[in-house]
């Protein structure tokens, strides 16, 4: 069964509901090994973000990664561009594995974070809505 962008946010929202709620901002920091957690706008990042960070760091560390690799060429890139290029390297590695899973609907949040974290040395290399 196929299923579209639609049904797989679905089906993630109901797999994040059943994650246990991010118990204060430690945990996230030493998953991102960041200290500014507490100064980000999270009402401007998609819904049950921060939760399923805590369980896909693996997604946020290669992102952050291959952000970091393309920002040291270009001046500006799509974060879209990175997850497919990040889901074409899974499936690629190892066809009989899982196939890398990853709604189109946390990329503006893994942007959003890699700003916050990198954007006063790339200020132009992911444009982010004001949303």
């Amino acid at each position: 069964m196929d299923l579209n962008d639609d049904d797989e946010w679905q089906l993630e929202r109901q797999e994040m509901a059943r994650m246990p709620e991010v118990k204060g901002m430690k945990r996230l920091q030493e998953i991102l090994h960041i200290d500014f957690l507490r100064t980000l706008e999270k009402d401007k990042y998609p819904e049950g973000f921060f939760n399923w960070l805590q369980y896909n760091s693996h997604i946020w560390e290669q992102f952050e990664r291959y952000g970091i690799s393309m920002a040291n060429k270009r001046i500006r890139y799509s974060a879209r561009t990175i997850i497919e290029v990040m889901r074409w390297n899974s499936d690629i590695k190892d066809r009989h594995s899982k196939l890398f899973k990853l709604s189109n609907n946390m990329t503006p949040g893994l942007a959003r974070l890699w700003m916050a974290k990198h954007g006063l040395d790339h200020p132009t290399f992911f444009q982010l809505n004001n949303s």
